[in-house]
């Protein structure tokens, strides 16, 4: 008996009509009368089905005959005409066939067998160059070039004949792959958290407005290339106060854009001494427009985006002073309402303070 019926309507299921007159002949004996040999035909044929009918519609004659119902099988049924393809066709193809990230790594059965995406697409690759006829390899460089990177970096040297690179391909250790496909992903999330972030600030509000509003302001107004150049700081006198002031804030400042009108003399670092209260009215006045955001996500992030303005602004400047006073912590007290310095908390001096994540708990 076949290995299926043949319905002969072009049906996915149906065998090619020439392969099963081949299994119905190979079933016949060596003297099989010709009866025999058309009725294990006909009795292939699916109950009412297309080829059930035709073979009701032919010749008693032709029923008895197999050299006549042999020849009306392969007239009703014809061999399917193969379009011969041409070298470019095949070199087209064989550049064609990509291997994708996806397969990396992945285990595909093949014919029954369990194999790697990267073993299997380098044996159609094989088979491919053989149909391209490219003996000298002069296509491998093309075909590695669109490879993913991740087996860009682990493919290593260069291969002349395609055997030799396809058996590259397939040899690559499979943990050197995991290791490296691990490593782009937690790349490619840093990189999300990234964007992340930068979205969270540009969409972070607060009751007086957006949180990043001075500072994209400030950024607006700061032009490296107009106005003097950053101030270098000079040595210390001998006599010099080493908690000077180091200037006026610059023009160009871009802590300008949320900080309010400098206050001060132009005295500059190390030149004499300052007033401690000269000093405290000049760091009150810079820091009263100062945005002081309170302890919650939205504020803390905006404080990193003012703390990363602040390094842009003083890149020469040893730290923050009167002049340049560094952003406030989120959370603290004012400036000059008698807060710890430590902390930035107002308490009695040697009180124990929960500072969470601090290791001092005294200040």
């Amino acid at each position: 008996m076949p290995a299926q019926f043949f319905y002969g309507d072009g049906r996915d299921s149906d065998p090619v009509p020439g392969d099963h007159l081949k299994a119905i002949q190979q079933s016949f004996k060596e003297n099989s009368s010709d009866a025999f040999k058309c009725e294990r035909l006909i009795d292939s044929f699916a109950t009412n089905s297309e080829a059930e009918t035709w073979a009701e519609a032919q010749p008693a004659a032709t029923l008895v005959s197999w050299a006549a119902l042999k020849a009306a099988f392969l007239l009703k049924w014809p061999k399917q005409t193969v379009v011969v393809k041409t070298v470019e066709q095949h070199r087209k193809r064989l550049r064609a066939e990509k291997l994708s990230k996806g397969m990396i790594g992945k285990t595909e059965m093949v014919k029954g067998v369990e194999t790697t995406g990267q073993a299997a697409w380098a044996n159609r690759i094989l088979f491919l160059s053989g149909l391209a006829q490219d003996t000298s390899g002069a296509l491998i460089s093309s075909v590695r070039e669109e490879m993913p990177e991740v087996m860009q970096k682990l493919l290593k040297g260069t291969f002349a004949t395609w055997p030799d690179f396809c058996a590259a391909v397939k040899a690559i250790d499979e943990d050197e792959i995991r290791l490296t496909l691990a490593n782009e992903e937690r790349i490619s999330q840093m990189e999300k958290e990234v964007q992340r972030l930068r979205a969270e600030m540009r969409s972070s509000v607060s009751p007086q407005g957006s949180l990043t509003g001075p500072l994209r302001a400030g950024f607006n107004n700061f032009n490296l290339g107009r106005g003097g150049g950053p101030q270098r700081p000079s040595p210390a006198g001998v006599n010099a106060d080493p908690f000077a002031g180091g200037g006026p804030m610059h023009p160009n400042n871009i802590m300008r854009g949320f900080q309010g009108p400098v206050r001060g003399g132009n005295p500059t670092r190390g030149t004499g001494y300052r007033p401690n209260s000269q000093r405290m009215a000049d760091l009150s006045a810079n820091t009263a427009a100062m945005l002081h955001h309170a302890d919650m996500p939205g504020g803390r992030t905006a404080y990193q985006a003012q703390v990363a303005a602040w390094a842009l602004a003083n890149p020469m400047r040893r730290g923050p002073d009167e002049y340049a006073p560094y952003p406030l912590t989120p959370g603290t007290e004012p400036v000059g309402s008698g807060e710890c310095y430590t902390c930035g908390a107002r308490h009695r001096p040697g009180e124990t303070i929960d500072t969470r994540a601090s290791v001092k708990m005294k200040c």
